[in-house]
């Protein structure tokens, strides 16, 4: 596994992550997403402690809401001291939480002389902002020339 450079990488073995914004249904579930996949894909288990919690090491993410942008659908992504991964709604607050993760690089590697090797990291000064279209994201799964007649 070729190390995350510090210089153009931020290292997210130690992370918290948590929600600051309206509560809704969907908030805690975008928190346990993120958090479960990164372990899957890495096997890094990040802190999901209160928010404004004193984690000295930890690089911090924060997902949260900004309900005046004018399309729901809208994320933005800010990678400094912290990051930042903000939603014009629940359902632009999932893309740019999905969106991050395929920025991200993660892996992991183990073997019986070694001990277990990981890697999470981000590119450092990230600055994503997507926003459709049209107002809702719509994607097409298949197409059919034919008819079942």
């Amino acid at each position: 596994i070729q190390a995350a450079d510090p210089n153009e990488e931020v290292d997210l073995r130690r992370a918290a992550v948590w929600y600051c914004g309206p509560r809704s249904s969907r908030s805690q579930t975008y928190v346990n997403l993120l958090v479960s996949e990164v372990q899957r894909l890495s096997n890094v288990r990040w802190a999901t402690p209160e928010p404004n919690a004193n984690h000295p090491e930890a690089v911090v993410i924060v997902l949260s809401l900004d309900l005046s942008w004018d399309n729901p659908e809208r994320y933005s992504i800010s990678v400094g001291e912290k990051i930042e991964i903000t939603g014009g709604s629940d359902r632009g607050l999932l893309f740019g939480v999905g969106r991050m993760l395929r920025e991200m690089r993660m892996d992991y590697h183990q073997s019986y002389s070694t001990a277990m090797q990981t890697l999470c990291c981000l590119r450092k000064g990230l600055e994503i902002r997507s926003q459709p279209d049209f107002k809702m994201r719509q994607h097409q799964v298949a197409y059919r020339p034919k008819t079942n007649s």
